[in-house]
């Protein structure tokens, strides 16, 4: 997956303050990415990938932090 390949998908899920908050990164991380100023890892694409397909991923990810 290349940058503006990312871009797009995390476009699908939201902000990217909200996808870097879901992912545990920072939000500049996400930027970089976008922007291919960092190659996105095939983790990073699969992490992506996963909370596309997975719209309520939010909400289990907030159940597992309590």
């Amino acid at each position: 997956m290349n940058g503006p390949e990312y871009k797009k998908t995390r476009e699908e899920i939201g902000s990217q303050a909200y996808v870097a908050n879901l992912l545990d990164v920072d939000k500049s991380t996400v930027s970089r990415r976008e922007r291919s100023f960092d190659d996105v890892s095939r983790e990073a694409e699969l992490a992506l990938l996963h909370l596309r397909d997975n719209p309520d991923i939010d909400k289990e990810l907030q159940s597992i932090e309590k």
